[in-house]
């Protein structure tokens, strides 16, 4: 303890100061945390318990000027490059974590637990050019068919989550539930503004498209959203039917003539075969 500068603060009942010295043994600050001890986890109901020392002690005319925990353990010669690279790897981690959470995917699935197979309508080189995140560059639509149980949610969910691990903000929803999400917005006279928060992702995930017949104001929204999008921004869209089936979804043909012109213009396509793969996802 004393060699790592921890220490306790009565700011919390058995609160935790870690002190933040750097190499030349000059205090900067100290963080004060409290933890509990059941579990070693940060208190953080019913809030945050982080504070600090020269707030705790009401410092006067105090400039903050924060360094490293642990700092002082290395000679003033050593360079910090691991520190800081751990660092920078600790908050990438941490985002890829909160942009999976915000994506709310159906199922936690990964690329790599694809399985890869022509047979099953899963090739090779298209999952590794998908896995490079060039289409989301270019705002390229993927298709994905196949009957019930082929895998169709766990591979759009797979690609979302890999945009995640590049950085891309990504939304998954089932059709019904995005219909259903604008036409509330719209009650509330909020649709225009959730359409726009929409066209800010940089991946957008339809699953189980042409469940229903799509009709009345809900082909307005998806054509808007068809619009927003080509060439611009990611879609990727699922459904059981075969993209000739798609057209006959729309009540409107001049509105189903222009959605289809947009989810089919150079397009990645999958129609996935083979047996039920729910057991196994």
């Amino acid at each position: 303890m004393m060699r790592y500068r921890i220490g306790t603060s009565n700011h919390w009942l058995n609160a935790t100061i870690f002190w933040q010295i750097d190499q030349q043994q000059k205090v900067h600050t100290g963080k004060i945390m409290l933890y509990d001890y059941h579990t070693g986890h940060r208190v953080k109901d019913p809030f945050n318990h982080i504070a600090w020392v020269h707030k705790s002690e009401n410092t006067k005319n105090f400039h903050l000027k924060q360094c490293l925990f642990g700092l002082h353990l290395l000679r003033p010669d050593t360079k910090i490059v691991a520190i800081v690279e751990a660092e920078k790897d600790s908050r990438e981690s941490n985002r890829i974590t909160k942009l999976v959470k915000d994506a709310n995917f159906r199922l936690p699935a990964l690329i790599e637990e694809l399985e890869i197979s022509e047979t099953r309508g899963v090739p090779a080189d298209i999952i590794m050019q998908l896995s490079s995140g060039e289409y989301i560059k270019s705002g390229t639509t993927v298709l994905i068919c196949g009957a019930t149980g082929t895998g169709k949610s766990f591979l759009a969910c797979a690609l979302g989550n890999k945009a995640c691990r590049l950085g891309y903000k990504v939304a998954y929803y089932t059709m019904q539930k995005l219909m259903d999400v604008i036409r509330v917005a719209r009650i509330e006279g909020k649709d225009q503004k959730l359409l726009g928060k929409l066209n800010k992702l940089d991946v957008l995930i339809i699953d189980d498209f042409g469940m229903k017949p799509i009709d009345g104001q809900q082909q307005n929204d998806f054509e808007q959203i068809l619009d927003d999008r080509y060439k611009r921004k990611a879609l990727i869209i699922s459904g059981h039917l075969p993209i000739s089936d798609w057209h006959a979804l729309f009540r409107n043909e001049l509105i189903a003539d222009a959605c289809m012109d947009r989810i089919s213009h150079k397009s990645i396509r999958f129609q996935l075969l083979g047996e039920s793969q729910i057991k196994k996802y």
